[in-house]
């Protein structure tokens, strides 16, 4: 408690371990007041490497030899995350000056170059070629395209709205994102979330996703 007098055995509570020098002064500071520090409770272990070779944690509790007891670690709270876990995140640089510039620029690149129909044409070749690959691994998918952008559902229902798109197999979306990381290749972590062309996309980007696309059996 704030203001009450240090005695007996104290616990320490802080949010997390980053170097440990927050704790080593409350150390510090419950020792010089003739009380005993019990231990250490933190709410998130980042599970961050320390100044040595072991992590932040382990080397406060080798350091002082107290326990150091975490809420939650990150490794748990990242198994709560799509594609993993049933929440998703995303966030987008709103507001951030460099992406408000970086979007002007593209918006300006758009207007003097009109690459909307090159990337319709790499959409329709990459859509197309994911439907026989899948269809071959006999795995039922709808891909719903607008343009350059399109979805992903392993179902062979009509996707239209958010009912439908939550009775697709998102597990083996899950799988799929995997196997495509696994072998070099960022798919959109979710299967809610839309596919996206760039024009840094081409022939041998396309091939390299249809390869990997062709090894996945579900």
């Amino acid at each position: 408690m704030i203001g009450a007098p240090l005695s007996g055995r104290v616990l320490i509570v802080d949010d997390v371990i980053t170097a440990g020098t927050a704790i080593r002064e409350s150390v510090e500071i419950i020792r010089a007041h003739g009380a005993t520090p019990a231990g250490v409770l933190i709410a998130l272990d980042r599970e961050e490497r320390g100044q040595g070779d072991k992590s932040a944690v382990q080397e406060v509790e080798q350091t002082f030899g107290l326990p150091v007891v975490s809420v939650i670690r990150l490794r748990d709270l990242m198994d709560h995350l799509a594609p993993v876990g049933p929440v998703y995140q995303a966030g987008t640089l709103s507001g951030n000056p460099v992406a408000v510039a970086a979007g002007i620029a593209t918006l300006d690149l758009a207007r003097t170059t009109d690459p909307y129909p090159g990337l319709e044409a790499t959409a329709v070749k990459l859509t197309d070629g994911l439907r026989d690959r899948f269809a071959a691994a006999g795995l039922p998918v709808t891909i719903n395209r607008a343009g350059s952008m399109f979805s992903v559902f392993f179902t062979d229902e009509v996707v239209a709205d958010f009912v439908d798109a939550r009775g697709a197999d998102h597990q083996r979306y899950a799988r799929l994102f995997n196997h495509f990381l696994d072998r070099g290749v960022a798919l959109p972590p979710s299967g809610y979330e839309l596919w996206t062309i760039g024009t840094a996309h081409g022939d041998a980007e396309v091939t390299q996703i249809l390869g990997v696309a062709a090894s996945f059996q579900g």
